[in-house]
């Protein structure tokens, strides 16, 4: 059947046609020939070549939860490619817990802060930015010397009320700051929370 699957893709011409059939030799070759490589690769040609199809979500979904339980294909992979998908579809809800997938196979430092920001953005743009403010604390604690993280957690602590927490993150990454102005910047910015909150009445 994946071979008859292989021929009607090369021969059809309309190119959602063709992502169907993508899909279905994708589940195909997971399920039954535990082929997870080329599972994925006949997904990744479906997502490029039309990403709107409702229909490779599902397939997508099956690979995601294949990855996630037996570590093939690489789940990060796999969570990029329905992150893609629920992207060109404008459904962000899901997009967080792809990301947090693609984060959980990154140990790159500046990566992993960039994903985490990607979170906070999401959460924000869907009108959640409490939900957003400990993904951008993570993205802090992952690159404290970058001040254009500094200034994206300060904004969303304004704006949720989580000046306190903002503190306790910056006492966290005080050990990992290697710039000596950042690291008086950060025990100014503490040491203004502590103020703030002293003078706060009962």
């Amino acid at each position: 059947l994946a071979d008859v699957l292989a021929t009607r893709i090369d021969l059809e011409p309309l190119a959602e046609a063709r992502v169907l059939l993508r899909a279905r030799q994708a589940v195909l070759l997971l399920r039954r020939r535990g082929d997870p490589a080329g599972a994925i690769d006949s997904l990744t040609a479906a997502v490029r070549e039309a990403p709107h199809v409702q229909q490779l979500r599902p397939a997508l979904e099956v690979l995601v939860e294949h990855a996630r339980t037996r570590g093939a294909p690489p789940v990060g992979d796999a969570a990029s490619l329905l992150e893609q998908v629920l992207r060109a579809q404008g459904d962000l809800a899901g997009v967080p817990q792809m990301i947090e997938l693609r984060l959980s196979a990154e140990a790159d430092h500046a990566l992993r802060a960039t994903l985490l920001l990607d979170i906070a953005q999401v959460q924000e743009h869907l009108g959640q930015p409490a939900l957003g403010f400990m993904p951008m604390c993570r993205a802090v604690k992952e690159l404290p010397d970058d001040a254009s993280l500094r200034n994206e957690a300060e904004r969303l602590a304004k704006l949720t009320d989580n000046l306190e927490a903002r503190a306790l993150v910056y006492e966290d990454a005080l050990d990992s700051v290697r710039d000596a102005a950042t690291r008086i910047a950060l025990h100014k910015r503490i040491a203004e929370v502590a103020e703030h909150v002293q003078n706060e009445p009962e």
